[in-house]
């Protein structure tokens, strides 16, 4: 740890951003995980095939995707490998916190679902929540 770390910040505080940074480390495999619970007979998940072609994700009839949990989880080289291999790219979430389930290639998925998903809360059990979304 670095020292200079431990004079700023407490060890409560440490230990908060190491278990925050190691949950957005996460999230792409949760993603994966609940969009796997949509999988229709047209998608196959090959994510973590050893085999899998790299850089991609799902085969949706005969077409790559390459899934990833927000704009800002991609670097140029990797966008670059992409459009030589025509893999088409998805990713949850926008920089103005929109997200862009309306255009995944299968049906069904929500934010809200999502995050239900991963927290085992539903953000609109009461009406509460509902209307002060």
């Amino acid at each position: 740890m670095d020292n200079l770390v431990e004079m700023v910040f407490t060890k409560d505080e440490i230990d908060t951003s190491k278990r925050v940074r190691n949950f957005q480390q996460n999230v792409g495999k949760l993603l994966e995980d609940y969009i796997n619970t949509k999988l229709t007979d047209n998608i196959v998940f090959v994510g973590r095939d050893s085999l899998r072609p790299d850089g991609v994700d799902y085969i949706v009839e005969g077409v790559h995707w390459s899934v990833k949990n927000a704009w800002n989880t991609d670097n140029h080289s990797m966008k670059k490998y992409r459009e030589d291999r025509n893999i088409n790219h998805w990713y949850r979430l926008n920089k103005d916190g929109t997200t862009n389930w309306n255009t995944l290639f299968l049906m069904g998925g929500s934010e809200n679902e999502f995050i239900e998903y991963v927290t085992g809360k539903n953000q609109f059990a009461s009406l509460d929540g509902f209307f002060n979304k």
